[in-house]
C-alpha cells in the first residue's frame, strides 16, 4: 500500500468514459489549457495521474503528478508530490512560435478529490517553476489552477 491508504479514499461506483482538463496557468502569461476526451491515466496503486494533450486546442499541455498522502480530510486534500507541466502554444510551427516551456513542481495539492470506479476527478493547485534547459531561457514561475477527470487504462 501506497503513502495514501486506499481506505482514505471515498469511492464511488460511477465510471467515467474520457478524461478531460481545464486549467489556467498564471505567470508571465496567462494561458488557458482545455482538454476534451484527452488520453488520460489514472493509477490508483502508484498515485501517478496522466492528463495528455487534446490536440483540437491550442496552447497544448500535458501534466503528469504523483499524488502523496490525505493532508486534509474535511476538504478532500491530498499532497501533490511530483508534477511536470509540457507546453506550447502552437502544435506546428518554428520553435519560437511553439514556445515550448517544462515546469516543475514548486508545491501544490489537490481537493475536493472523488475516487470512482475507474477514474479519479479533483481541482488542483500547483505552484510550478520553469525548468530551464537553453541558455536562453527565461526563468519563469506559475500558478496552475483548474479541475480535471483522469480514466483508468
Amino acid at each position: 500500500m501506497s503513502a495514501c491508504a486506499m481506505t482514505d479514499m471515498d469511492t464511488t461506483s460511477e465510471t467515467v468514459s474520457k478524461g478531460e482538463y481545464i486549467m489556467i496557468t498564471t505567470g508571465d502569461h496567462e494561458r488557458k489549457l482545455t482538454g476534451d476526451d484527452i488520453d488520460s491515466n489514472w493509477d490508483p496503486d502508484g498515485l501517478f495521474v496522466y492528463l495528455g494533450t487534446d490536440a483540437s486546442n491550442e496552447p497544448l499541455g500535458t501534466l503528469t503528478m504523483t499524488l502523496g498522502s490525505l493532508i486534509a480530510a474535511d476538504i478532500k486534500e491530498y499532497d501533490v508530490v511530483t508534477a511536470l507541466l509540457s507546453m506550447t502554444d502552437k502544435q506546428i510551427g518554428t520553435a519560437e512560435e511553439l514556445n515550448a516551456r517544462l515546469f516543475e513542481l514548486t508545491e501544490g495539492s489537490i481537493v475536493d478529490v472523488e475516487f470512482g470506479g475507474n477514474f479519479i476527478r479533483a481541482s488542483l493547485g500547483l505552484t510550478m517553476t520553469r525548468v530551464l534547459s537553453h541558455p536562453d531561457d527565461v526563468p519563469e514561475d506559475i500558478i496552475v489552477i483548474g479541475t480535471f477527470t483522469a480514466k483508468s487504462k
